[in-house]
């Protein structure tokens, strides 16, 4: 029978329409790879993530935070002292939302054994220095998916929600159209009930769409994500070839899971063989019994995809630490020693413009003293962010760069907390009680503290900010304290060793350089400021009189 020229050209259209996307898809991907490839390295890449975006990021640290001891972890207090959100963003180029989740994943555990952290840093190098081995590695990594709030992160740790809590009926209802086609064969009214089981399926489909549509996307998105680790683990990457090698095992157990995976991702509806796939779907009930199937493949597996998972994460995280080595010069790779001890040479904060470099050789517990926005406490934050990057990325930023392996605890930007009527002395109280407390554990403290209990009056405050400090500074600890209590560098002089910021004051004003010099502050500038702002001259005049008074008899005088 001779087939029509026009059905011949309806079939090769029908046929270029469906392959055609899969054809740009193809083709985009490659091109995709080279463009990252030209970009690599730039600043401007950076992501700019909004604080929901953020949020969403930090779940997966959430979830692999459980099995971490506290020693090992950057603990909320000090993440947000240290504006560490910030420095996270700064540093983010990379291509997935999997690797912007374990990138800050990394910046939050400090307790990674050298081993590894040497291996991380050799990785760097041969990102940066290799561009056929960046080339490989970007071919799988832009296979990556980039949706946020997938909850792939959810699924990977709850698996056990996923599918319905009765499979054994969506089987049931599965089988029910063949079971009334072959009972037809002998009594053909039973035809009819073919509509009642499509209705009664269909409303179960979009009941089940309705209901299981966040563990769908998810799936979707962890299918994208072990698609991608065996498009790399086919990839020449001598650079990488361990870490390829591990990718090439997990692919291979994981290909069961990646199958069922692939029956759940949604094709192209709005084809036609998108439309007519959606009868047969219904009838059969084949998006829930495939979910059904796959949850079970996945619970078997879970181990294995949380591995995958992870390591494409941080492959991800780890050039784009690369990009960020490229991206600029002021940077080192630390030094680890086992004496307690920090050493830097020009070292910077990573999130200033035009830094001042600095350096010390903080061996024992220091008093940073200083006026007024002298630089005493983005110092000691500088000092705090390195101490957690030498730890978590091999990257510091100085000129050198030396420390033994510790926990980084500060209590910095403490505030209320009104809706559970926490006073602020009472927030920083504990605050410096469980520096306190980590201390006295076998594991080295970096301890950061910012104008310790300025929450309570003068004396009060001396008095127990000494005692304190004193008891601390008898623990495994190493602290930094940015005070304007300058009674304090001599109450504590025997263990503790003095620094400070000096400003330059001069006719037209006031100018700090920022140097950090050694000994105790001995010059103020708070009465300057009040004059250089336009505060009457009897207020200065008034409020000089009263320091000279206090100076000579310390006590202050009734006004």
């Amino acid at each position: 029978m001779d087939v029509s020229p026009i059905v011949l050209w309806g079939v090769a259209l029908a046929a270029a329409l469906i392959a055609l996307p899969r054809l740009i898809l193809w083709h985009k991907r490659p091109r995709q790879a080279d463009r990252l490839l030209a970009d690599w390295g730039c600043k401007t890449r950076a992501k700019q993530l909004d604080e929901d975006l953020l949020e969403d990021v930090a779940g997966y640290w959430r979830e692999v935070r459980a099995e971490i001891p506290p020693e090992a972890i950057v603990d909320d207090i000090t993440w947000r002292d240290l504006d560490m959100d910030e420095v996270f963003r700064r540093m983010d180029f990379t291509f997935s939302a999997a690797g912007s989740e374990s990138l800050y994943a990394l910046l939050r555990f400090t307790g990674e054994d050298d081993t590894v952290l040497a291996r991380r840093s050799e990785i760097l190098d041969a990102l940066r220095s290799d561009r056929d081995s960046r080339k490989a590695l970007f071919s799988g990594l832009v296979r990556m998916p980039r949706e946020r709030f997938c909850g792939a992160v959810s699924l990977l740790y709850s698996s056990e929600r996923m599918g319905p809590e009765c499979p054994w009926l969506y089987y049931a209802l599965a089988v029910l159209p063949l079971a009334i086609a072959l009972g037809a064969l002998l009594y053909p009214p039973l035809l009819l009930g073919l509509a009642f089981s499509f209705l009664l399926n269909l409303v179960l489909h979009l009941l089940g769409d309705l209901h299981w549509w966040r563990e769908k996307n998810a799936v979707s998105y962890l299918f994208g994500v072990l698609d991608a680790a065996r498009v790399l683990s086919r990839m020449d990457c001598p650079a990488l070839a361990p870490e390829i090698a591990r990718l090439r095992e997990l692919s291979d157990a994981l290909k069961p899971l990646r199958k069922r995976m692939r029956s759940l991702v949604p094709d192209d509806s709005d084809s036609l063989i998108g439309i007519l796939a959606f009868y047969p779907r219904v009838l059969f009930l084949q998006d829930m019994v495939r979910l059904c199937r796959t949850a079970g493949t996945l619970r078997r597996h879970q181990g294995e995809l949380r591995e995958l998972y992870r390591r494409m994460g941080e492959l991800d995280a780890l050039q784009s630490l690369a990009a960020l080595r490229e991206s600029r010069e002021d940077w080192c790779i630390p030094q680890f020693s086992p004496q307690r001890r920090v050493k830097c040479v020009s070292m910077t904060h990573p999130l200033l413009q035009n830094p001042v470099p600095n350096s010390l050789s903080w061996e024992r517990c220091a008093l940073i003293t200083g006026s007024n926005a002298s630089g005493k406490s983005t110092f000691a934050k500088a000092m705090a962010v390195n101490c957690i990057l030498a730890q978590t990325i091999c990257t510091c930023f100085a000129r050198e760069f030396s420390l033994c392996r510790a926990q980084v605890r500060t209590s910095m930007a403490v505030r209320d907390n009104l809706l559970a009527g926490e006073s602020y002395f009472l927030a920083e109280i504990r605050s410096l009680k469980r520096i306190l407390d980590s201390a006295s554990g076998a594991r080295p403290v970096f301890a950061f503290v910012d104008e310790i209990l300025r929450g309570t009056n003068t004396i009060e405050r001396i008095a127990a900010s000494a005692s304190v400090l004193k008891r601390l500074s008898g623990q495994n600890a190493l602290l930094m304290v940015a005070t304007h209590d300058i009674e304090l560098t001599r109450m504590l002089h025997r263990d503790f060793e003095n620094w400070h910021f000096q400003e330059e004051v001069f006719a037209g004003g006031v100018r700090f350089p920022y140097l950090l010099l050694p000994g105790p502050a001995v010059s103020r500038n708070a009465l300057l400021l009040l004059e250089q702002l336009g505060f009457e001259p009897s207020v200065i005049e008034r409020a000089e009189k009263l320091v000279r008074e206090f100076e000579s008899s310390n006590a202050w005088p009734t006004l």
